[in-house]
Parts: structure tokens; sequence; C-alpha cells
């Protein structure tokens, strides 16, 4: 999941019928409250189209495959000419038949979660896991979805909670490695994140002035 956790999902539609998710009707749950899916938003979609002109001489040159261009011109024109769409917000949106459709909207969590039996900054030797029951967890998250399938209205839930929590030292939760592509590998390294996995994510905290040990 990453930093924050996406709780985002992909609904696919495996029947030959078209289904209709009702954002209106479909929350995020965290911790008993709930956030809608559809908020009225309107969204702006612009492109611009420039031109310019100059009286002078151009010096130009290539280098490493980029083009460089040095221009000398004191007097330049220029033309700019866009446009701007508004997109409404749609309460329902259709996902067509043996077709899938990504829906986005919140990340988990974004605060550090304390704990006493947790160092806060542990060096290598003192990292510790420290384990929940779905009742004692600090977090409890959820999706309620509403869709309509051939005018019948369905609810579903999909529950989950965090069941460990591990604070690591940064050089220990990151690892630099070298990209692979069809067999050839990159010169220069990456960093990535040592323990991805779809069902953990993380939050990256710094020291500020109360250094708390825990």
């Amino acid at each position: 999941m990453g930093q924050w956790g996406d709780i985002g999902f992909n609904f696919h539609n495996k029947t030959d019928q078209n289904i209709y998710v009702r954002l209106n009707e479909s929350n995020f749950i965290l911790n008993g409250f709930a956030y809608d899916y559809f908020k009225h938003r309107t969204f702006t979609e612009s492109e611009n189209n420039s031109t310019s002109t100059a009286k002078s001489a151009t010096n130009y040159m290539a280098l490493s495959g980029i083009n460089i261009l040095t221009n000398k011109s004191k007097l330049a024109m220029a033309a700019s000419v866009g446009h701007a769409v508004a997109i409404k917000e749609n309460p329902i949106i259709c996902i067509p038949s043996h077709t899938t459709k990504r829906i986005s909207e919140y990340s988990i969590n974004h605060t550090l979660i304390r704990n006493c039996d947790l160092f806060q900054y542990p060096k290598s030797k003192e990292i510790k896991t420290k384990s929940y029951t779905e009742q004692k967890s600090p977090i409890v998250f959820s999706n309620r979805i509403t869709y309509e399938i051939n005018g019948s209205s369905k609810l579903v839930e999909n529950e989950f909670f965090v069941s460990e929590i591990t604070n690591y030292p940064e050089p220990n939760f990151f690892e630099f490695e070298r990209e692979e592509f069809c067999g050839q590998k990159s010169l220069s390294k990456v960093r990535k994140y040592r323990f991805y996995d779809p069902n953990k994510f993380y939050i990256k905290y710094s020291k500020g002035k109360n250094a708390w040990k825990h």
C-alpha cells in the first residue's frame, strides 16, 4: 500500500450487464467515522498552446541527443491559446460489463501511532512488533459500497484492521537495488521499500523538539 495506506480499490464487473456504483451512498469508514466518496466537486482540465517568433540569429547545437537552442533575440513576440473544461463529479459511475474501474479517494492514516512497548527511534537490536486483536486495534477501517445491477441495489462492505505495528530506523527500512528489465540492469540504484506487501503500509516521521523515547 505504500506510504499512509491507499484504501482505494478496483471494481471489476464480471457480468454481462452494466453495474452502477452509487458514490453518493458509499463511504470510507475509519474508527467509526464515515467519509463520503461523493463530494459535489467540479474538476477543471486545461490545455495551452503557445507559439513564439523572434527577430534575430539563433545558435543551435546538439549535445548527447538533447537539443539546446540559444536565442540571442532582443525582440520576440509570443501568442498563447488555451481552453478549460469544467467537469462535475458524478454521484453515480457506470462500470460496463467485463471492465474494471479504479475508485480511490482516501488514505488510511497519516499520523504516528505511539505505544509504550515500542521505541520511536529504535536501534537495530531494539526493533519490536506490537500485535493487536480487532477489538484492541488502534485503526479499524472499511469501505461500504452501494451499487446497482439490473435495477436491484446491493451493499458490500470490506472491513480491515491494523494487526501489527513495528518501528524501524530508516536504514533498516529502505534498500537500494538496480532495476531490471528484459535481463538488463540499470546502472544506478533506486531506493525501495524493503517490506512491500499489499497488506502493509508505512508512515514516515521525524524527530521534533521533543525527542520522545516511546
